[in-house]
């Protein structure tokens, strides 16, 4: 396979493996074995697209190795665009109008992540009112180093902390905090989408 993608790169058909399509023609024993495994063989050969025939179908300039019966091997440039997210040619590519640079496997992997993302940013959101409301009724109601018994084994200590940590960033008021927290949950959103996109590239 390496040796056919070779040839094709060398007459420029295509520039890299990415570019390529892939037709196996083969005997009836080998045939059987690539079909079953179809969906990964362009995986395995590191193409875009590939096919499988029978090796009397094989035209008559497709690649041959001397030491292997019964295979043949066409390369030739695969159809369709590039997809900007997997780099694999597709011709799904430009099919979805809010993500026409991507082809239909990378559609649906980004599809899934926008709703988690958006659940995570709810949470994010909810938990960053609650503190900032628990600690607006603590500086309201309980006096500093005062200290409530809730559970036994829980208690509410009211310190005073003037800044951000360690008394930095001290008299910028709440207004800067709260626009701090919303920067790191954009940046945590942000984060998720990234990661979850490269792992299920």
């Amino acid at each position: 396979m390496n040796k056919a993608i070779e040839i094709k790169r060398a007459e420029k058909t295509i520039g890299n493996s990415l570019e390529a399509k892939v037709t196996i023609f083969a005997d009836k024993e080998r045939l059987s074995l690539l079909q079953s495994y179809k969906d990964l063989l362009p995986a395995l050969f590191i193409v875009s697209q590939s096919g499988t025939g029978d090796y009397t179908d094989a035209p008559e300039d497709a690649y041959r190795d001397e030491e292997v019966d019964g295979l043949a091997v066409v390369v030739e440039h695969a159809g369709g665009k590039k997809c900007l997210r997997c780099w694999n040619w597709s011709t799904t590519v430009g099919e979805f109008a809010d993500a026409q640079e991507v082809c239909q496997r990378c559609y649906h992997v980004l599809s899934r992540i926008k709703k988690p993302a958006i659940t995570y940013f709810i949470i994010s959101l909810i938990v960053l009112i609650l503190d900032q409301a628990t600690k607006l009724i603590i500086v309201r109601y309980i006096h500093p180093y005062e200290s409530i018994q809730i559970l036994p084994f829980f208690r509410i200590v009211s310190v005073r902390n003037p800044g951000a940590a360690f008394g930095m960033f001290q008299g910028l008021g709440p207004l800067f905090f709260i626009i701090i927290s919303f920067i790191a949950i954009g940046i945590i959103s942000f984060m998720i989408i990234k990661g979850k996109g490269r792992g299920s590239g």
